[in-house]
């Protein structure tokens, strides 16, 4: 802006001295009278203020000119401020939500770990279980064997000689080989 004054300054300065440059009197000047004098002069000094005056204006639109830009930059610069304001506003926005993404994805690799933990205490568990029931199917399975031997042994004993004597109580008590 200092610039743009210093050249407006020169400028001034050149048309003001163009204007008022004074001339050495020719002889033709010599034979006026003070009176033209007078007007000669008052005719320069009008075009003086003439070009003063235009250069007033012209100052006076260059001034408006930039009260202009600056207002239209002032408008930008608020512009580009809402606009960072609200990009500053997406990108915690969005870092939030990456955090909460983080966050349930470590959270449901837990859940899936503690889950596929309990599945194989669960299957342990299972097989533990189906090994006990499989001694407990051999094991009667055995008694079960045993208990037909001595069935068989029983009757055996009881068909040929205690049958007479153990027959009765055997009828009478209901048991019944």
């Amino acid at each position: 802006m200092s610039f743009a004054l210093s050249n407006m300054e020169e400028h001034f300065r050149m048309n003001v001295e163009k204007k008022l440059f004074v001339k050495a009197p020719e002889q033709e000047d010599y034979d006026l009278t003070p009176a033209t004098r007078l007007l000669e002069k008052r005719r320069e000094m009008i075009e003086v203020e003439n070009g003063l005056c235009q250069q007033k204006d012209e100052f006076s639109m260059t001034i408006d000119s930039l009260k202009q830009r600056r207002e239209e930059l002032s408008r930008k610069e608020a512009q580009l401020k809402e606009s960072l304001i609200k990009f500053d506003k997406f990108l915690k926005e969005n870092n939030a939500k990456r955090t909460r993404a983080v966050r349930k994805s470590l959270e449901e690799r837990k859940a899936k770990d503690a889950k596929e933990e309990e599945s194989k205490n669960l299957k342990d568990d299972l097989r533990k279980l189906n090994d006990v029931r499989n001694k407990q199917i051999v094991a009667t399975e055995k008694s079960n064997t045993t208990f037909l031997i001595n069935r068989l042994g029983l009757s055996k004993v009881l068909g040929t000689g205690f049958s007479k004597h153990w027959g009765g109580i055997r009828r009478d008590q209901g048991y019944n080989c």
